[in-house]
């Protein structure tokens, strides 16, 4: 037997005997055979065979490639994939879902916080960020995991999941931490079509510390004056018991309701949606309302340019819970805890101390008769600019914009009056005791500009040559603002900053500027053999605002070579029909927190005048230098019994040097603690995925599917 492999445009040539057979593959294709017969031209057209190698995903700075190109790993989840098990913040659906992929919620309450770490955390320092870069139809949006809940998923058409710093070197040092990119979904040619969605979905509390029923509150089976627990004497035939804490948890409410529109002619297609969505916690008064409405549209002026616009308004409404669970599990079991106002209106305390200011506060008062509440306003306006200037080549500009403006407001309503203390005691009261109010206002912005030309090369034998070129700038700013006072003037009910007796400037008025900038360039050259061998060199260079101007710029590349072994020897078989390795390595910086170079000035009680001085508890090393990444990693893509069953395979390995940290130094120095370059992480681990196909048919289809990840983390040197 022999072989011989086409070009690009399908030609091919052999040298065979009249009798003989020719058997025709390809990747994704159905393997064919024709007999010669003597003929001296044999033409033929594969035909697909429906495997998922050429399954297409987006990859760095919005890029659209075959899977089968790709030599570092990377998962990507469908819209129905994304929705099983939704949730009223879709990263937490992620869970389980992505091999490597860490999702940690803060708790159970409605406003919950999650945290998402792609295979471990990069930096011991928590002022630095651990989780990975977001990515919006091939523009960055700012936040983590928190803010990439301000998406409606039902609008999301797939997700992808770059891993590892070559993954993701393209973006520079926001995505050392990994990317997550989100595609939504747009128009398609055709009629007009309208999707209505509901969902409802029913929370209750699992896993609630059994609470003992014996014996009363106190300690060492006595019976104490003020005190909680439930450590004291029996509790006495007859005498009521009450469950409180399953009286404070209810059940909990989660319910979305959507509308979208999609359509569009050949030049234009244009997709609209609006959801609302409400979430009551299983706590009292514990919600978080969202209102979503996205546009999006595109418009081709010619063949050779066309524009894309996005817009995306979220609009929130929220009251946390905070961390108050322990008080209740430390209620006394014979106390009714949903007893907590008086009928007079006033506070049913539980017990009055001697010093009244430690009195307990019954959890339920706070819920329901102080207040609190979060409004934000979240504006997402993105467009592109695509222009094919000539064969091959492209040149794409981008604009984006993301804005939040959050407002808060909290009071807390009198604890006693002032007529409750004697004239002696009552200069030690703290003014809180009787009323608090507090307002902050917020902005922060992010304004990002990108420009990246493409470039496609035939080199003829089967050889092609791809080349990527681009800049982008991003300026992130932000404005707060806050006011609070305690001591409100005229009592009942009118709960206002003016009504406040007590406003303390400097600790209860506090105005915020924040800016930082960055910007870079990047290149990229890959090459490419017939489609199964692959190799890719990147480069690209920051600048951060953040760090000392001698320090300030920094360059890091990466290479990635994979090989699809199958068809380049011809292994395939029935059993085994595709097989391809791969291997990468990459670097990739990380700036420091903004403005640690500023001289730090703080106001010293102890000066005659009360005035300000150098604070010298805080420093900065002159030389400091961004956290520098550097990463390897190994896999195989493995499919079997015609794409049946899937197996990727990873191996990675991580050392993150020049850690970002604040250490003690010497008092000689001037200073007690310096911030500087001192440490580094090492981390390695293991990823793998399964993906069997069990049931198949033209209306039915059973797929399973393991993910596994294990990572060892070593803090390899500290100072």
């Amino acid at each position: 037997t022999n072989g011989t492999i086409t070009n690009f445009d399908g030609v091919y040539t052999i040298s065979v005997s009249p009798d003989a057979t020719l058997v025709f593959s390809y990747v994704g294709m159905e393997k064919a055979e024709r007999k010669v017969s003597g003929t001296a031209t044999l033409n033929l057209q594969l035909v697909s065979n429906a495997i998922s190698i050429d399954e297409v995903v987006v990859t760095a700075m919005g890029v659209k490639s075959e899977k089968k190109k790709l030599n570092f790993a990377v998962q990507s989840l469908n819209s129905d994939e994304l929705m099983n098990g939704q949730s009223a913040n879709f990263v937490n659906s992620l869970q389980g879902k992505i091999a490597g992929v860490s999702v940690t919620n803060s708790g159970g309450s409605a406003n919950a916080g999650s945290q998402i770490i792609i295979r471990s955390i990069s930096s011991i320092n928590p002022s630095q960020n651990n989780e990975p870069l977001f990515i919006v139809d091939g523009m960055q949006v700012s936040g983590g995991a928190n803010k990439a809940a301000d998406i409606n998923p039902n609008d999301i058409e797939n997700m992808t999941v770059l891993k590892g710093a070559a993954a993701s070197a393209l973006y520079g040092q926001e995505a050392a931490n990994g990317v997550i990119m989100i595609t939504t979904k747009s128009g398609k040619e055709g009629s007009i079509k309208v999707n209505l969605n509901a969902s409802l979905q029913v929370d209750n509390a699992v896993r609630i510390p059994e609470i003992q029923n014996l014996y009363g509150p106190g300690a060492a089976g006595f019976y104490k004056e003020q005190t909680g627990g439930g450590w004291g004497p029996l509790i006495q035939n007859g005498e009521q018991i009450y469950d409180n804490v399953s009286g404070f948890l209810s059940t909990g409410i989660y319910q979305k309701y959507d509308v979208s529109a999609s359509g569009g002619s050949k030049n234009f297609n244009a997709y609209g949606s609006a959801s609302y969505s409400d979430t009551k916690g299983v706590v009292p008064d514990d919600y978080l309302n969202k209102i979503s409405v996205m546009l999006k549209g595109s418009y081709n002026f010619s063949k050779n340019l066309s524009l894309n616009l996005m817009s995306n308004i979220v609009n929130n409404k929220s009251r946390g819970f905070g961390n108050a669970m322990s008080s209740i599990y430390n209620w006394p079991i014979n106390d009714d805890m949903s007893n907590y106002k008086n009928p007079d209106g006033s506070i049913r305390w539980r017990y009055l101390a001697d010093n009244k200011q430690d009195s307990p506060l019954n959890p339920y008062w706070s819920r329901y008769e102080d207040y609190g509440q979060t409004q934000s306003t979240r504006n997402i306006v993105q467009g592109s600019l695509l222009w094919k200037a000539f064969k091959n080549f492209e040149i794409t500009g981008k604009l984006n914009y993301d804005q939040t403006n959050t407002a808060t407001i909290s009071y807390t309503t009198p604890r006693f009056a002032k007529s409750d203390f004697t004239k002696e005691a009552l200069p030690s009261v703290h003014l809180d005791y009787f009323g608090t109010f507090s307002t902050t206002q917020s902005r922060s912005q992010m304004f990002m500009a990108q420009v990246m030309a493409t470039y496609k090369i035939d080199l003829g034998n089967d050889f092609g040559l791809n080349f990527l070129a681009g800049a982008d700038l991003k300026s992130n700013n932000g404005l707060s603002s806050a006011i609070g006072g305690r001591d409100f003037i005229i009592p009942g009910g009118f709960y206002s900053i003016q009504n406040v007796a007590e406003i303390i400037p400097g600790s209860d008025i506090s105005v915020y500027r924040t800016q930082k900038r960055n910007y870079g360039y990047y290149g990229e050259a890959r090459f490419d053999y017939n489609g199964i061998a692959h190799l890719s060199v990147t480069g690209r260079n920051d600048h951060s605002s953040t760090l000392d101007p001698d320090h300030n710029s920094y360059f890091y590349p990466s290479v990635t070579a994979g090989a699809i072994f199958t068809e380049l020897f011809h292994l395939s078989t029935d059993f085994f029909n595709y097989g391809k390795i791969r291997g990468n390595w990459a670097k990739v910086g990380k700036d420091a927190a903004a403005y640690l170079f500023d001289r730090k000035f703080k106001q010293f009680q102890t000066f005659p005048d009360g005035g300000y001085a150098a604070d010298p508890t805080a420093s900065v090393a002159k030389n400091l230098k961004p956290e520098m990444t550097t990463s390897w990693e190994i896999g195989a893509d493995l499919r079997f019994f015609k794409d049946k069953t899937k197996l990727d395979v990873a191996y990675y390995s991580t050392m993150v040097d020049d850690q970002i940290v604040t250490v003690r130094v010497s008092p000689a120095a001037g200073n007690i603690l310096e911030t500087r370059n001192e440490g580094s992480v090492k981390n390695h681990g293991v990823e793998f995925t399964l993906d069997q196909q069990i049931l198949k048919s033209n209306s039915f289809k059973w797929n399973a599917n393991l993910n596994f990840g294990l990572n060892r983390g070593k803090v390899v040197s500290l100072p």
